[in-house]
């Protein structure tokens, strides 16, 4: 084979590849992961934006000015905030913001507010969000 010939067909080869996304999918457990540490991620700049503007932010811009580095604004997007707090049935703590990424049997991850300020990442389910809703 001359090298014009293989130079050919390694690129053919190479678009095949690239064309068929060769690349291994992410499992639902390391989706659930990624998210999950997405999620706690975001706890840290939430509580600076509370202390310094004196209440929870409503829209990723918001955090933006907390000056921290925050995870990925097109990953950020299927994120819903609840500045007031969306009470849980049976619970004194609130929901701030739910993380609707990701779903594994029908829950979400979200933060959730005690009412002493702290903050603790959750799985919570479509019924507790819609019921907190109401």
């Amino acid at each position: 084979m001359n090298t014009t010939r293989q130079r050919y067909l390694m690129l053919i080869l190479t678009f095949i590849l690239t064309a068929c996304n060769a690349t291994p999918k992410q499992s639902i457990q390391e989706q659930t992961q990624i998210t999950a540490e997405i999620t706690h991620d975001l706890c840290g700049p939430i509580l600076v934006y509370k202390s310094t503007y004196g209440s929870y932010p409503t829209t990723y811009n918001d955090l933006k000015k907390t000056m921290i580095e925050l995870p990925k604004q097109n990953i950020i997007q299927k994120y819903h905030f609840y500045p007031k707090g969306l009470p849980l049935h049976n619970s004194d703590r609130k929901i701030i913001l739910i993380n609707r990424s990701i779903t594994h049997n029908n829950s979400f991850y979200g933060i959730a507010m005690a009412p002493n300020g702290n903050l603790s990442v959750r799985l919570f389910s479509e019924d507790m969000i819609q019921d907190a809703k109401k």
